[in-house]
C-alpha cells in the first residue's frame, strides 16, 4: 500500500512515465522534421507518401506545441 502522502503530494510512477514519454516523444520530432526535408529534397517515395509524411510531422509539431501550452515539458517532480 502507498503512503498517502505520496499519492496527494507527489507523483505515481505511472504518470512520471507518461510525463517522460510525452518529452521522448516531443525529442524525436527534431529528427523527423529533419528526415521529412530530406524525402521531399531527395524525392523518396512518391508525393502522397512525402505529403503523409509532412502530416505526420505537423500532428507532431501541433503536440508538442499543445504540452508545451500546457506546460507538460520540463515539468518537474
Amino acid at each position: 500500500m502507498q503512503d498517502p502522502q505520496q499519492i496527494v503530494f507527489g507523483l505515481t510512477p505511472g504518470l512520471t512515465l507518461a510525463l517522460n514519454l510525452w518529452v521522448a516523444a516531443t525529442i524525436l520530432t527534431i529528427p523527423l522534421a529533419v528526415f521529412t526535408l530530406l524525402a521531399w529534397q531527395r524525392r523518396w517515395w512518391r508525393a502522397a507518401g512525402r505529403i503523409g509524411l509532412t502530416l505526420i510531422l505537423l500532428g507532431a509539431i501541433g503536440c508538442a506545441l499543445w504540452l508545451h501550452h500546457w506546460n507538460l515539458l520540463g515539468w518537474r517532480s
